[in-house]
């Protein structure tokens, strides 16, 4: 039990720190908005798969199999919509500047510890009760 929340713990503060760092001088740097959009939606789709990989290595050590199910669902879905709009957005025709925002806010939000936090809470909650 103790060693399984500081490994959950762990894997907490690392992806806190990742996208920490990648939002503070990556995504919100001015030299990021210049540079081209292949580029851009490159190291966006590369974070979430660094924060994708972490969460799976913190869940696959876990006894329950939902959480690491529904990471892995939710991460492949919006791994799949932002290349799929990430795509059409370079090779098509450009999109809206809403849907460009919703995709923004997003990968924001999945780019981030929330989600980790939030089923390691139901699984904390899931325990007690």
């Amino acid at each position: 039990m103790r060693f399984s929340r500081y490994y959950m713990l762990f894997f907490f503060i690392l992806i806190t720190i990742i996208c920490g760092i990648a939002h503070q001088y990556m995504f919100e740097s001015d030299s990021f908005k210049n540079i081209h959009k292949f580029w851009r939606y490159t190291l966006a789709q590369s974070l979430l798969f660094i924060v994708a990989g972490l969460g799976f290595l913190a869940w696959k050590r876990r006894k329950i199999i939902w959480p690491k199910n529904i990471w892995i669902i939710s991460y492949a879905a919006i791994i799949i919509i932002m290349l799929v709009t990430g795509l059409i957005d370079l090779f098509v025709a450009p999109l809206s500047n809403e849907i460009k925002d919703t995709i923004r806010t997003l990968r924001f939000f999945f780019a981030s510890p929330v989600p980790f936090s939030i089923l390691w809470l139901l699984t904390t909650l899931k325990k007690v009760a």
